[in-house]
């Protein structure tokens, strides 16, 4: 298991690792929530300080207070919206890593910061100083992105595929991403698997719901098509009837294709909208159901996986989506790209929920994904960049 999760990467010896000695500025877009426990973690095994563009761009609605678990602070950055998109700007980014003069720095890649990765791996390189790209990048439907020209979309990709081919290491979310950057010519030592969630102190459920009881699948994210909440509906209501008639379709959620929701009762498909709920009750609701549906079209990852699995709840998973290798341990994998294959895969991942040994399976691979074994790896990854440069 720890061969899928960092492959190519030094693998942690036996025992407590030796700390390593060398100081780490992590290279970060934007304050989030998500991330805080991880960076928490990785601080406990490198000297670490972790460097925000900004606080926050307007399509973030989060907390945006930092704890005190990390050393961290903000640069000199600005955000502005090109095509409905943020373009984060640090002019002083370069200065700042002169002066602090790290033996290693990560930056996370993403569309929003491409320009300022790029200018950190071109002084790396002057440095001398190892740079690793955290890397959640996977295929897009080409329709989501529509809205941008197509020149401006290739001048993105020539800064992605500059910085990929001048980064020490990677830190991937997932196999997609990996492929993602090896086909823009990342080459080196990585590894896989950051994409996780804190113990939230609430135990998961391993007994499957007895066979007489109805089936509870549930959909938890923004009712959109980047989702693919519009095939889950079509996949509902394609059901054979026998099985439709025993499937309660639970909704966690808002969004633009809330109007399909009328659709399904008039199908006779039964549906329950929750709307959005308080996080404290949506781990009962992901306890309850026996399945979790996600065909994504795009998706970097998706919290919901973990959320869900470390319940005990197995999930249903489009290729398109980059939790597919996590996903397929303990749950099912269709392809957002075939109607087809939703709604067949919806209808065997009901049939197949009640197992036990399924459930376990979920929560077993879930835990894989917490922040002590990600920041771990990172660790080790990062040891291995610094030998690498040093030999």
């Amino acid at each position: 298991m720890a061969a899928d999760l960092q492959r190519a990467a030094a693998p942690a010896q036996p025992g407590a690792a030796a700390p390593w000695p060398g100081r780490v500025v992590l290279y970060h877009n934007m304050v989030a929530p998500y991330r805080h426990p991880l960076f928490t973690e990785l601080a406990r095994r490198v000297d670490l300080q972790v460097w925000f563009s900004v606080r926050a761009t307007r399509d973030r609605k989060w907390s945006l207070e930092v704890p005190d678990t990390y050393s961290h602070r903000f640069l000199d950055g600005w955000s502005m919206y090109a095509f409905n998109r943020p373009l984060i700007v640090c002019p002083g980014v370069v200065r700042d890593l002169e002066r602090a003069r790290p033996d290693a720095v990560i930056a996370v890649l993403t569309r929003s910061n491409a320009i300022d990765v790029l200018r950190i791996c071109r002084w790396g390189r002057r440095a001398g100083v190892p740079v690793v790209l955290w890397v959640g990048a996977v295929e897009p439907d080409p329709i989501l992105f529509t809205g941008v020209p197509r020149l401006v979309d290739r001048a993105f990709e020539r800064y992605f595929a500059s910085a990929l081919r001048m980064a020490s290491g990677y830190v991937y979310y997932s196999d997609l991403s990996r492929e993602w950057s090896e086909a823009r010519g990342a080459r080196g030592p990585f590894a896989i698997g950051t994409q996780v969630m804190p113990d939230r102190g609430v135990a998961p459920r391993v007994e499957p719901n007895p066979p007489e009881a109805d089936y509870q699948v549930l959909f938890v994210g923004k009712l959109e098509h980047r989702k693919g909440f519009d095939l889950l509906t079509e996949a509902m209501t394609a059901l054979p009837a026998g099985l439709r008639e025993r499937v309660l379709f639970r909704v966690v959620g808002d969004g633009p294709q809330e109007d399909l929701l009328p659709g399904l009762a008039d199908a006779g498909v039964r549906c329950e909208f929750l709307g959005h709920i308080d996080r404290e009750r949506l781990w009962e609701i992901y306890r309850d159901a026996d399945l979790t549906a996600l065909p994504s079209r795009y998706d970097p990852w998706a919290n919901v996986l973990n959320e869900s699995m470390s319940m005990g709840t197995p999930v249903l998973i489009s290729r398109q989506a980059g939790g597919g290798e996590f996903v397929a341990r303990a749950g099912w994998v269709c392809d957002a790209g075939d109607p087809r294959s939703v709604t067949d895969m919806l209808r065997t991942a009901i049939e197949e929920s009640r197992d036990g040994a399924r459930r376990q399976a979920a929560v077993d691979a879930e835990r894989e994904y917490r922040p002590g074994p990600s920041a771990q790896r990172i660790a080790d990854l990062l040891r291995s960049v610094a030998r690498a440069g040093a030999a």
